[in-house]
């Protein structure tokens, strides 16, 4: 019985020795994932993450302020283009929108932006050429009647130099002429100045300076533009200066379209520009909405032919993910 009892507790003690041989003593940790990339592969060229995080955040600073340039600018004077056309005149617009006029050129600041425009006359008109400026107050009373005298036999008046700009007849309010007049008799021409200084952290600021131009175009034509297919703002001589992301840019080429929708006004656009960061320049080309997609492509030349990745933004402009040609993801947010 001791002898069996024996034999038991060996072959125990046996298959534990066994089975303990068979472990790893010192087993080896599980790999430790790689560091993650400090570059980003754009061509022919590695650069810093840290360093095009600056220039993708840059960028779409910027191209949020452009594009909310483009819808201040309409803001003011697409409800006057508007009214001139599909209503009777307001001759208060003026007043209520802050605009003054001075030799055929109304203007009105907002803050650091400013804003002026100017009408012409699109064919012949009395003693006037087609493209002539109109140097008389389109909103002032006098430019249509003067002298308006309430009788017992009616209303008099004597004409005004643009009273034949009035379509159909004339009615009055108490003495107020109440009419429309001819648009499609009118040429526009708009420039916007806006100037925008954003305060970043460390005491460090950007600058960016923004110039919208149209060229002279149908007032008629431009409301249905605004009503339909859209009206186009060019932007001109804009640059911006980053302190904050060692950075400076220009604005080579860009336009918005506009449009009335929803009770709100509608840009779509296309802007190329040049970004200058750490020695390098960064080229790029993008398509910019404020109610679709909006995305930046990046070029190493000055020509864009061929293409180092491709950025996209969210819709709010504060935040996007840029992915390069070799397949390089770098997401960036502003601050």
């Amino acid at each position: 019985m001791k002898e069996r009892y024996f034999s038991l507790v060996v072959a125990v003690v046996a298959s534990l020795l066994i089975a303990s041989c068979g472990k790893d003593d010192n087993p080896t940790s599980p790999p430790k994932p790689p560091p993650p990339p400090t570059e980003v592969s754009l061509g022919d060229i590695k650069v810093e993450r840290e360093l095009f995080a600056k220039v993708l955040k840059s960028q779409i600073l910027a191209t949020s302020y452009y594009r909310a340039e483009g819808g201040s600018s309409i803001q003011h004077i697409g409800p006057l283009i508007l009214g001139m056309s599909l209503q009777d005149l307001d001759f208060d617009a003026l007043k209520d929108l802050s605009f003054s006029f001075s030799h055929g050129v109304y203007e009105a600041t907002y803050g650091r932006d400013h804003l002026r425009f100017v009408f012409f006359f699109a064919e012949n008109f009395d003693s006037f050429n087609a493209g002539d400026t109109i140097f008389y107050n389109l909103f002032a009373i006098d430019s249509y009647v003067r002298n308006v005298i309430i009788t017992l036999h009616g209303i008099s008046y004597d004409e005004g130099t643009l009273f034949h700009l009035i379509n159909g007849s004339i009615h009055f309010d108490g003495l107020k002429p109440v009419v429309s007049i001819g648009a499609e008799k009118l040429l526009f021409s708009m420039e916007y100045n806006g100037v925008l200084n954003i305060e970043q952290p460390n005491n460090l600021t950007d600058t960016l300076d923004a110039f919208v131009r149209t060229s002279p175009a149908n007032v008629q034509l431009i409301a249905n533009q605004l009503i339909n297919e859209g009206y186009t703002l060019m932007f001109d001589s804009t640059r911006y200066v980053s302190q904050y992301y060692n950075v400076a840019g220009v604005i080579d080429t860009s336009h918005f379209n506009v449009r009335k929708r929803e009770g709100d006004y509608w840009i779509d656009g296309e802007m190329s520009g040049r970004i200058v960061q750490n020695g390098i320049s960064f080229y790029y080309r993008g398509t910019y909405s404020n109610h679709g997609e909006n995305f930046t492509d990046f070029y190493l030349t000055p020509e864009r032919s061929s293409r180092v990745g491709r950025s996209r933004q969210e819709n709010n402009m504060r935040s996007g993910r840029f992915t390069s040609v070799t397949g390089d993801t770098l997401s960036f947010q502003l601050p």
